[in-house]
């Protein structure tokens, strides 16, 4: 019996020490060249010049369009630009109806994102009866969508003022 006892324990001593080996065998560093050191450097810069330079091409001009009268709808943008929670007007122009204002973001989850934080802008354009809305947005992705943001907030801002006036139109006028 205690010879059968001895042959596992040296069964398991000889089973640890092949994993042993076999896992230090995976786990050595091996000295890098010079010349595969240089290519993992440069690998790492392009490709953030390409983060850098690509990440641009999520922003743009994001347009819609609207039946209301451009001074309607710049009602409704001034009224959304005048939240201090979530823009900071930069500068407006109420006769050519156009503004450069920034978004307060909570948070960048990216250096990129906290980098390209610059004024957006909104510009009115009259199409015959309706108007046309330009966002120029510098940013737009899975971080943040400042110009479809914008837009729903200038939407939702558009119906409580369209609420408001048929309020105050179904208000019977005062007897004096």
């Amino acid at each position: 019996m205690a010879l059968l006892g001895e042959i596992e324990v040296h069964l398991v001593e000889f089973h640890l020490f092949v994993a042993w080996n076999y896992l230090r065998s995976y786990t050595t560093v091996q000295p890098i060249s010079d010349q595969e050191e240089n290519t993992m450097v440069r690998l790492t810069l392009v490709v953030f010049v390409i983060f850098v330079f690509a990440l641009p091409t999520f922003s743009g001009t994001h347009k819609e369009a609207y039946p209301n009268a451009c001074s309607e709808i710049w009602t409704a943008v001034k009224d959304t630009l005048g939240n201090p929670e979530n823009y900071t007007i930069k500068i407006a122009d109420e006769s050519r109806m156009t503004a450069s204002y920034s978004v307060k973001h909570s948070a960048h989850v990216t250096i990129t994102g906290a980098l390209r934080q610059r004024p957006n802008t909104v510009s009115l354009n009259s199409t015959g009866t309706g108007c046309q809305i330009e966002v120029q947005s510098n940013y737009s992705g899975f971080e943040h969508n400042d110009a479809g943001d914008f837009i729903k907030r200038v939407n939702e801002s558009l119906a409580k003022l369209k609420g408001a006036a048929a309020s105050d139109a179904a208000k019977p006028a005062d007897a004096k």
